[in-house]
């Protein structure tokens, strides 16, 4: 959380509208707003996590992003995050994106995280166990968690090339990636800091053109 916080304060200033994505359990956005960001917030049920948002007046749309119109004003957010979800979408990824890109302000940023399958655990599990994953493990246990949690796990994990042609195709431009995160391994994360590129996560930052 302290390096997303980071990275939105690199790209904003307190004052500046941030919209958190899939926010449940709000440490990002309680971050934000006691750094003097304006914080709307959105995720799938915040009644699971109601107190929170109570206690900290926290600023909460319910919304199906896969699904639904998002509930803010076209071309208003100077910075969305969106991180460790779009892993989770299933449905309809282009119109999901869509919607991230209608909401965006012109010249605004959007931070987007997501595993590295291209990892060094990526690469192991496909080199050694022919698996590919990175870090979502089981399939029945990702799609169980539609029946327990109400939202899906992992639907797929993706390298960066996977994706930076697929934002320019929605007419984002990758201003960055971020290659970040540790293993916990010694002998692991030695090799990722000698090579990003094989680092767990990447965090995308997309730059909507102006027009």
């Amino acid at each position: 959380m302290a390096f997303d916080l980071g990275h939105i304060e690199h790209f904003s200033t307190p004052g500046d509208l941030v919209l958190d994505v899939g926010a449940a359990p709000y440490l990002l956005s309680l971050g934000l707003k006691t750094s003097g960001y304006q914080v709307q917030s959105i995720d799938l049920d915040p009644q699971r996590l109601q107190q929170i948002v109570s206690t900290h007046s926290l600023s909460v749309h319910r919304c199906d992003v896969e699904q639904e119109r998002w509930p803010i004003e076209d071309g208003t957010v100077k910075t969305i995050a969106f991180f460790e979800v779009f892993e989770h979408l299933r449905i309809d990824l282009n119109q999901t994106m869509a919607e991230l890109k209608r909401v965006l302000s012109p010249d605004g940023r959007a931070l987007i995280s997501t595993p590295n399958l291209r990892s060094l655990a990526g690469l192991f599990n496909l080199i050694h166990k022919g698996r590919s994953y990175s870090c979502l493990g089981d399939i029945h246990a990702e799609w169980e968690q539609l029946r327990t949690l109400g939202h899906m796990g992992h639907v797929r994990e993706y390298t960066a090339w996977d994706l930076v042609p697929y934002f320019q195709k929605l007419g984002l431009e990758v201003e960055e990636i971020i290659y970040r995160g540790r293993f916990g391994v010694p002998d692991m994360d030695e090799i990722v800091d000698n090579s990003p590129h094989l680092s767990p996560f990447l965090t995308f930052v997309l730059r909507h053109p102006q027009t």
